[in-house]
């Protein structure tokens, strides 16, 4: 079967595991991504954005009679699926496991092309199987079909990665970090060199001379060659070179391939590497031998002819103040990656905390918990004066798990709570992480599968009246805080759900009471909540008014603002808590605490609920003749 689904770590994977056409290429890009600022000095500041690579494979494949009818069944309907591509430039039996120059690729899942199945890196490998590493992502443009009669077809496919952390792919081999390996240009295709200069040349008015800018930067060469790779030791070593380098990120000596003066013979011996002052130029030299350079590109790209041959075009430019006059390259501008972890506290009941990361891979801190990899990004955080204007911008997509769909779903029940920490550090030390940020989620508008989410900085405390208090019939204050001295522990009632009037509406809920308490009857409290579960099952509904139905034997129907979420069945015997609200008046104060209410109550029952002591707004509207 040439596209099997394979299910690995809980993903379902359509594997593309036809013949490829070796009469065009094979095609790997290796993406590291990360942020070069480059000053007016060409003095760089680098930070890294990942911490592994990511690949996108393209090939063609033949497919002929049925293996052509299944490649368009399965390009019609994969629609979002996940599309596992084998590296067939990087086979191998399972005999060759651990031979040395045998494999190119660490990938932390291979494919038995033999049976077809997905294996872990690690796992027992048959000895005569052909193995190859496995990329897992999306097709992301769904490709053409193109019919050479009426049975054979070509497909050109691309598979761009994007799966998650276990599923990353590595390089084998080892490289000297800080020299370019021992790897030469293929003369066949001339290298380039190019003299860079940042200066900005402009014409003001009708002047003959053109005024120059950015007279700091200085001329710095860029070279680019290619290279023709015929071992898979020869790629593996480039590669790894390239991921030691983390891309654009990190500086190494390098020859330069154009050397008319015969250059330095390369690679350097011991005693050079151990002291890189005996050939490296002074770092005023504007064409040196040998230099400090860094790759231009965060895309390395292969191109594989056959099953063992590739080409590579590389591009380098050169680094400037990075090295001192002893030829010992100073710590690069390389500053740390910038990891988010978002604690989002879901204030209920069984408080539900979840965690997430801007980061690749899970991330751990110590007595809080696990932060998980997720599509999850704030705007930049304003700072000013004004405190109660720091809000936050947070976006985010559809994805399961998502607190932000409450908002959507309309099953929030409590606040949702926002912290945000920055983890700024090479290794990631999740334990050093920084709070940047605080407060609530207000609201989460969708658009499509996106959400945009408004946070309020302290839960919008600043927004509050306070301390002033407002003078009237009304008592300052909040029901069940310390001050009121009532407690939901001692007002609450608990009942056992027993039946649903489902043709009713509102909907009529049949709750029996525990025998040891009075049952809830109409006259007893005019408002009143009941809850339901607690964390991500919690819900929370307004009592419209309670009903009796059996007097001796306990029974009270609630009709509730709306029904609960849960269905029927879940329904029906569940414990259900009940508890009184008070709308601070005082006959609330009074049929709540009927002999202690006059220490409670901190209102004014014989001012009127209109104040006349607040000044009132008494327009003009004359004015002098």
């Amino acid at each position: 079967m040439p596209f099997p689904k394979l299910i690995s770590d809980g993903l379902e994977i359509t594997c593309i595991v036809t013949e490829v056409d070796w009469s065009t290429k094979l095609a790997i890009s290796h993406y590291l991504p990360g942020d070069v600022t480059e000053g007016l000095s060409n003095i760089e500041s680098r930070r890294p954005a990942a911490e592994a690579m990511l690949l996108t494979i393209s090939t063609k494949i033949a497919a002929e009679a049925t293996e052509a009818q299944a490649l368009r069944q399965t390009l019609s309907s994969l629609g979002t699926a996940w599309v596992g591509m084998p590296i067939y430039s990087d086979e191998f039996l399972g005999s060759d496991a651990a031979t040395p120059g045998a494999r190119i690729y660490d990938s932390q899942k291979l494919i038995d092309l033999t049976v077809p199945a997905i294996v872990a890196r690690d796992a027992a490998l048959i000895a005569d199987h052909t193995y190859a590493p496995l990329i897992v992502g999306h097709i992301t443009q769904l490709p053409a079909i193109e019919p050479i009669n009426g049975t054979l077809a070509l497909c050109s496919v691309t598979v761009t990665e994007d799966s998650p952390w276990d599923f990353r792919v590595g390089v084998f081999g080892a490289t000297s970090v800080g020299f370019w390996p021992d790897l030469q240009p293929d003369w066949s295709s001339p290298p380039k060199e190019t003299p860079i200069v940042d200066y900005e040349f402009e014409r003001i008015g009708m002047m003959r001379e053109q005024v120059i800018d950015r007279t700091e930067s200085r001329t710095r060469l860029t070279t680019e060659a290619g290279f023709s790779l015929i071992t898979k030791a020869e790629v593996a070593s480039l590669l790894s070179f390239y991921l030691a380098s983390r891309g654009q990120l990190r500086p190494f000596i390098a020859p330069c391939w154009f050397a008319p003066d015969g250059g330095h013979d390369w690679p350097l011996t011991d005693v050079e590497r151990a002291n890189p002052a005996l050939v490296l130029d002074q770092p005023s030299a504007q064409a040196p031998d040998i230099g400090v350079f860094r790759f231009s590109d965060d895309v390395l790209k292969l191109d594989f002819t056959t099953s063992t041959i590739a080409a590579s075009t590389v591009r380098l430019s050169q680094v400037l103040d990075e090295v001192d006059y002893q030829g010992i390259i100073k710590p690069a501008p390389q500053r740390p990656a910038r990891i988010f972890l978002y604690r989002v506290s879901y204030d209920v009941p069984g408080q539900v905390v979840y965690r997430f990361t801007t980061c690749w891979r899970p991330l751990t801190r110590t007595d809080d918990g696990t932060y998980q990899p997720a599509p999850m990004l704030h705007e930049q955080i304003e700072g000013g004066l004004d405190l109660s204007n720091e809000g936050l911008t947070l976006n985010s997509s559809v994805f399961d798990g998502n607190p932000l769909a409450r908002f959507a779903s309309n099953s929030l029940e409590g606040r949702l709570w926002l912290d945000v920490y920055e983890c700024e550090s090479d290794p990631i030390n999740p334990d050093g992480a920084v709070l940047r940020w605080h407060g609530t989620v207000a609201a989460a508008p969708q658009t499509g599968r996106k959400y945009t989410a408004r946070c309020e900085w302290l839960g919008g405390l600043l927004d509050r009246e306070g301390p002033n208090v407002r003078i009237g019939p009304a008592c300052n204050t909040c029901f069940m805080s310390p001050r009121c001295g009532h407690s939901k522990a001692a007002l609450a009632r608990t009942g056992i759900i027993q039946g649903v009037d489902a043709g009713a509406y509102p909907k009529l809920y049949s709750v029996m009471w525990d025998a040891t308490e009075q049952p809830v009857s109409d006259a007893l409290f005019p408002t009143a909540k009941v809850e339901i579960g607690e964390g991500e099952s919690y819900e929370s509904r307004l009592v419209l008014g309670p009903t009796r139905i059996n007097q001796g034997g306990g029974w009270t129907g609630l009709r509730l603002d709306r029904p609960f979420r849960r269905p029927l069945s879940e329904l029906i015997g569940a414990t259900i808590t009940w508890y009184p609200e008070c709308d601070r008046s005082l006959a609330m104060c009074k049929l709540l605490d009927p002999i202690g209410w006059r220490a409670r109550f901190r209102g004014h029952p014989n001012i009127p609920l209109v104040n006349l002591s607040l000044p009132s707004d008494n327009a003009a509207t004359g004015g002098k003749k």
